[in-house]
């Protein structure tokens, strides 16, 4: 909207803010969340909340470059699966 009551012509950029604008995830100017969501979980998560697995796993790491992750209970598991993440 700023841009079309300027003709398209912008006078600062969405970094520069000033006090007073309002809230800026770069510049916050207060205490509180955000004036818009932060996420929107899905279905399949609100379920799984709901009725989350019955699994003891206290632990996870990125197992490869395909997303997939390595769950376990164990610290000594967790850390040697972590050593050998891709990610590291």
């Amino acid at each position: 909207m700023h841009s079309a009551l300027r003709g398209g012509q912008m006078d600062r950029g969405p970094d520069d803010r000033r006090p007073g604008d309002g809230f800026s995830l770069q510049h916050p100017q207060g205490e509180g969340l955000p004036p818009t969501p932060i996420a929107n979980p899905g279905v399949a998560a609100l379920e799984a909340a709901l009725e989350p697995a019955a699994v003891d796993y206290l632990y996870y790491v990125l197992s490869d470059t395909d997303g997939h992750h390595f769950f376990t209970a164990s610290y000594e598991e967790f850390l040697e699966a972590k050593a050998n993440s891709p990610a590291q």
